[in-house]
């Protein structure tokens, strides 16, 4: 994954650095009324017309690239994350939109771990029952929504955080660089679980997803929120 530069935020400051650096330029290039010497292009005018070509050149392709960045079309795999207070369920959906499979991935983090009884490992408190499982080297569209209260779906490793709100869907999307474990969790604070809804991204090898995935479309069964609650009380 490349980190770069927020395009949105680029653009913005273009915007309007354009907008006064055109409003100087304009001031530069009109002479006070007043004077009565001919026209000419003064020294300054010339300075803000360099700035804003300047400007310019760096807003568009800083607009076009954050308008690719939102497009999640043409994804290889398109999977819905729904979140909940504390756990995360994943649908993967066909072409047309529909289910194929899904599961509910909920922390796994030993009580005893929690209470401090047991050592804890480097990876407290962020692991899982069930990892979402996605393909590297392929576009993988997530559609993020929440069920209760506002919750955020943040891998880092994976340059992805994307907020999960009541009634609106979100489109994300991804192409991992190389197979691993990439761990993150919800950022956003969504009650008293919220320390402990760890979300926890698998990355496979293109071929060894598509096993995967067969194999889960023949004999995965999602589980629901309350057997999944039950589990983790248990």
């Amino acid at each position: 994954m490349e980190a770069a530069w927020d395009p949105l935020v680029l653009a913005l400051w273009a915007a309007g650095s354009a907008v006064v650096a055109g409003g100087l330029a304009c001031a530069w290039f009109l002479p006070p009324a007043a004077e009565s010497t001919p026209w000419r292009v003064r020294p300054e005018a010339v300075w803000a017309a360099v700035a804003l070509t300047a400007v310019v050149a760096a807003a568009v392709p800083a607009t076009r690239a954050h308008l690719d960045h939102l497009d999640a079309r043409g994804a290889d795999v398109t999977i819905e994350v729904r979140a909940s207070q504390w756990r995360w369920e994943y649908d993967y959906l066909d072409q047309m939109g529909q289910r194929l499979f899904g599961f509910v991935s909920a922390s796994a983090t030993p009580a005893a771990a929690i209470s401090g009884s047991v050592p804890r490992d480097e990876h407290y408190p962020r692991t899982v029952d069930r990892p979402l499982v996605i393909p590297a080297q392929r576009k993988v569209r997530l559609i993020v929504t929440s069920d209760d209260v506002v919750h955020a779906f943040w891998i880092p490793g994976l340059g992805l955080r994307a907020e999960a709100v009541p009634g609106l869907v979100r489109a994300v999307w991804v192409i991992p660089d190389a197979p691993g474990t990439y761990r993150g969790q919800c950022a956003a604070f969504c009650g008293e679980g919220h320390g402990f809804m760890p979300a926890v991204v698998e990355v496979r090898t293109p071929q060894a997803f598509d096993v995967w995935q067969r194999e889960a479309a023949a004999t995965l069964v999602a589980e629901t929120p309350e057997t999944a609650s039950e589990e983790v009380g248990a």
